[in-house]
């Protein structure tokens, strides 16, 4: 449990949008504010066209939702996000809130034009409400105070800015409680921490291809120093003995078994060797046959040429160090410390 607290955050993501009307009273609507029971709402009365206010209501939408994809929501209407996606979460809600805020502002530029396209619609209820009221007095006077009620519910600019809010807040999870803390600053470290990791990574990788290097290069240097040795042995006319084949074949399944680089070039030519060579070769007859003598030269020789080729890192180490799995969780003091086990079992050259 404690290790769950640890690895997230609890986010409350709060914003504020005007509703764009007010609470309609008695007298809009023509009735007697005494007949008006106290428990009775009447309803709210629009100050400017709903679509005013829907490309606000799109930017909220948006946010949550790219929101609710990198957390996970509790009961209480918060967000449970893991410290790993801080600078993800951080990204969508920093961009959430420009949005918005620019979203407001284009909507506070055009509050006058919203007004003026309701004056139709105030003066149709207005002409409704004097009739509703039995058409006391004069109709131009009725309406002209029941628009005045109306533009007096009307918010400011400045008061209507303050009804439009949008941010948040994060805490970081206890066994005791929640402890305050600043999204901003846990997207940092955890940005700090990637730098670190790749890094690190960069250079356990570099110490792991230099180790691989080391043991192909051994590997190789074995393979062709076993059959310079037959090869020399062949050419000096002396017999070749079944020990000494037999010397080169553990030469060979020891480079098969230990050839975790797929060194693909060197081991077909030895699969290829093995099988025009060494199948079936009977090492006492091969003084007295010089096509089978010719044969095994040209198999020795072309096998010492490949050993003793370049072949690009990227062939070879390049795959093999895909198999290893760098230990990216490491901390910032340990960065520079090769982890034994990367390399503890790479053989070396005997």
């Amino acid at each position: 449990m404690s290790d769950l607290l640890a690895a997230g955050l609890l986010l409350k993501l709060d914003v504020t949008v005007w509703t764009g009307s007010a609470a309609l009273s008695a007298p809009d609507l023509g009735l007697d504010p005494a007949s008006i029971a106290a428990h009775y709402t009447l309803g709210r009365k629009r100050l400017v066209p709903k679509p005013a206010l829907d490309p606000l209501a799109a930017i909220v939408r948006q946010t949550r939702y790219a929101l609710e994809s990198l957390s996970h929501p509790l009961p209480d209407g918060s967000r449970f996000i893991l410290t790993a996606t801080a600078p993800e979460v951080e990204a969508q809600l920093r961009r959430g809130q420009a949005r918005f805020n620019a979203g407001v502002a284009a909507f506070l530029d055009a509050y006058p034009a919203h007004r003026a396209a309701m004056a139709v619609e105030w003066a149709a209820a207005a002409a409704a409400a004097w009739r509703t009221t039995g058409c006391p007095g004069d109709e131009a006077a009725f309406i002209e105070v029941f628009l005045a009620r109306i533009a007096a519910a009307a918010p400011t600019l400045t008061e209507l800015r303050r009804k439009f809010d949008f941010f948040w807040w994060t805490y970081s999870l206890r066994l005791g409680g929640t402890e305050r803390v600043e999204l901003a600053r846990a997207a940092d470290a955890e940005r700090a921490r990637r730098v670190r990791d790749a890094a690190y990574r960069a250079a356990a990788e570099a110490r792991i291809g230099a180790a691989l290097e080391r043991s192909l290069a051994g590997f190789r240097a074995q393979v062709a120093e076993a059959c310079t040795a037959v090869l020399a042995h062949i050419q000096s006319g002396r017999p070749l003995r079944e020990g000494t084949v037999e010397r080169l074949r553990r030469t060979i399944r020891r480079f098969r078994a230990l050839n975790f680089v797929d060194d693909d070039a060197l081991a077909g030519e030895l699969a290829a060797f093995e099988q025009a060579c060494l199948d079936g070769l009977d090492p006492g007859a091969v003084q007295e046959a010089p096509d089978v003598r010719a044969v095994l030269t040209a198999g020795l020789q072309a096998v010492v040429e490949a050993a003793t080729t370049e072949l690009p890192r990227s062939v070879l180490t390049g795959r093999a160090l895909r198999r290893f799995d760098v230990d990216t969780g490491a901390e910032a003091g340990t960065g520079d410390t090769e982890r034994p086990e990367l390399v503890a079992d790479a053989p070396t050259a005997a």
